[in-house]
């Protein structure tokens, strides 16, 4: 079967779509819905797309297409997506006009974001530094009134730590107090190597 590439420009998704499969049901296959349903018994629409390549890979407009085009004002390269189909292979490029509308609409500051911007910047350090002791606060606050089980929760974790620094410093000290004591017991002398008794001197004979 033959199927044609479609690219969806907004979303930047792109992939093959089998001929005779409508813009909405490729739409479908990569995930991209319109946030409303059509109702196409009361010529409803919510599906119009501007198609920017491979409008002649495309069926010719519909009765429907047109009602809602003459109803709503001709836009270039609009279809909708419900009624438009895929009929030949070929490379077909689809701006979908939700996804075109959020694109073009302006992103609104939160009015503190543009207020901490205009700032000094000593001021700035000044409302962080007072934003990180609020911080502390709240959470020692919180410490201090949760719960007796979060506590004693706390309280055992911090007691396990303990002890096992503790642990580890006997151990430790063990350690020290064992090696100096081996390294200072004499050494015995081997047999035979030790130093030889002096000789006592022999006695002359008597003369006769």
């Amino acid at each position: 079967m033959e199927s044609a590439l479609i690219r969806f420009e907004n979303e930047n998704v792109e992939g093959y779509v089998s001929v005779g499969t409508t813009l909405v049901d490729a739409m479908r296959q990569f995930g991209i819905y319109f946030s409303q349903p059509c109702e196409p018994g009361e010529q409803i629409h919510h599906c119009s797309v501007k198609v920017s390549l491979g409008g002649g890979n495309l069926s010719p407009e519909t009765e429907a297409e047109v009602e809602h085009i003459n109803t709503a004002g001709r836009k270039e390269g609009e279809r909708l997506a419900c009624e438009a189909e895929i009929i030949r292979a070929g490379d077909i490029t689809i701006m979908t006009e939700a996804k075109k509308a959020k694109t073009e609409s302006k992103t609104e500051k939160d009015p503190f974001v543009e207020s901490f911007e205009a700032m000094p910047l000593e001021e700035k350090i000044s409302k962080l530094l007072r934003l990180e002791a609020v911080a502390l606060g709240e959470t020692i606050e919180y410490v201090v009134n949760s719960p007796y089980k979060i506590i004693e929760k706390i309280g055992d974790v911090l007691a396990e730590y303990g002890m096992k620094i503790e642990t580890e410093a006997k151990k430790a000290s063990s350690k020290a107090k064992t090696e100096p004591a081996a390294a200072e017991e004499p050494k015995k002398a081997a047999p035979g190597t030790g130093r030889k008794a002096a000789s006592r001197p022999k006695r002359a004979a008597p003369k006769e």
